[in-house]
């Protein structure tokens, strides 16, 4: 869900109260970093993959 564009914009949505906006919008900056945290290691080791995937010829 923190990845999703349409939930992003949902949060735009609450700029008419800042104090809201701010809160949702911190939770939502939160909600990446975990994701980001989760994916990076799926994501490296991809990478290694891919780099042993063309030394092999």
């Amino acid at each position: 869900m923190p990845t999703d564009y349409g939930v992003l914009c949902l949060v735009f949505l609450l700029l008419g109260w800042p104090a809201l906006f701010t809160i949702v919008y911190g939770l939502f900056f939160v909600a990446n970093l975990g994701a980001l945290a989760i994916a990076l290691p799926r994501w490296f080791r991809q990478m290694r993959e891919l780099g042993r995937k063309s030394d092999v010829r």
